[in-house]
């Protein structure tokens, strides 16, 4: 009966953990070659440092972000892939269907949150192209996500 139990736990906790892993790391077909990276990466890094909107209907950007309903991805970038000079240990886009909510575009870097916002300029001394850009406290002490606001036609009505 303990072993059962034990085992129950067990199946539990491995179906918990899949469950909050990202999309890339349990579809082995939804994660990017090198190559795919390559040529979508500095589209990506633009949208996250807010330079410019990400588009998921660009052709060099398709691979990553395959269509869904939800307009919503989470992306596992190649090591050396950075943002502000940041290494990116994740990434979450956000894009409204129907573009009333505008978009989000968010970069969990490995960097603690007084660090990030020196190297990313958010104390006033940054102006962008496509909307806001903050910081906020990541998952862990040593993460900080930095993310790039859109509004979307709602807020511009």
């Amino acid at each position: 009966m303990k072993k059962l139990a034990a085992f129950a736990v067990a199946a539990l906790a491995c179906a918990s953990a899949m469950a909050q892993m990202p999309v890339p790391l349990l579809d082995n077909d939804a994660v990017a070659n090198p190559a795919q990276w390559k040529i979508a990466a500095p589209i990506v890094q633009a949208g996250l440092e807010c330079r410019q909107q990400i588009n998921p209907d660009n052709p060099a950007l398709r691979p990553l972000l395959p269509s869904n309903d939800a307009g919503q991805w989470e992306l596992v970038p190649p090591k050396g892939f950075a943002v502000f000079g940041l290494p990116v240990q994740s990434i979450t886009i956000y894009i409204d269907p129907d573009g009333e909510m505008g978009a989000s575009y968010t970069a969990s870097v490995a960097t603690p949150k007084a660090a990030a916002v020196k190297a990313a300029k958010l104390n006033g001394q940054r102006k962008t192209k496509i909307g806001s850009l903050m910081a906020e406290q990541g998952s862990r002490p040593s993460l900080t996500d930095i993310t790039c606001t859109v509004s979307g036609s709602r807020e511009t009505e």
